[in-house]
């Protein structure tokens, strides 16, 4: 009525703004409560949706569960056209800094390496 903005929308647009940014789950909603400064049970509350709106992943209980950050790398990495999706030349430079910039995207050191088929 007075034109404030709806905790829950703002919520959702900054997270889907984040997964689309290739973030993992866990520093998605870092981000969106962050940058929409509403509470963290908000921001959790509208994950499922988010996640359904925004990647094109698979099933949403699937993400969630162990693999889905693995899978949410990987799909990062793939429109970023990195890693294996590299056109490019592809060293052992390119494959630290796409180590790296999985990294500071909040994934797990398994994930990042399952994503780019590394070995220890």
């Amino acid at each position: 009525e007075f034109g404030y903005v709806n905790d829950k929308e703002a919520a959702s647009a900054k997270l889907r703004g984040a997964l689309r940014a290739g973030n993992s789950l866990e520093r998605s909603v870092y981000l969106a409560r962050k940058k929409s400064m509403v509470a963290g049970c908000v921001v959790e509350g509208e994950l499922d949706a988010a996640l359904e709106n925004t990647l094109d992943i698979g099933d949403v209980d699937e993400i969630k569960n162990a693999g889905g950050d693995a899978k949410m790398a990987l799909a990062a990495l793939q429109k970023a056209n990195r890693g294996p999706f590299r056109t490019g030349r592809v060293d052992d430079k390119t494959k630290r800094q796409d180590f790296a910039w999985l990294q500071r995207r909040g994934y797990r050191l398994e994930d990042i390496k399952t994503a780019m088929r590394m070995e220890d």
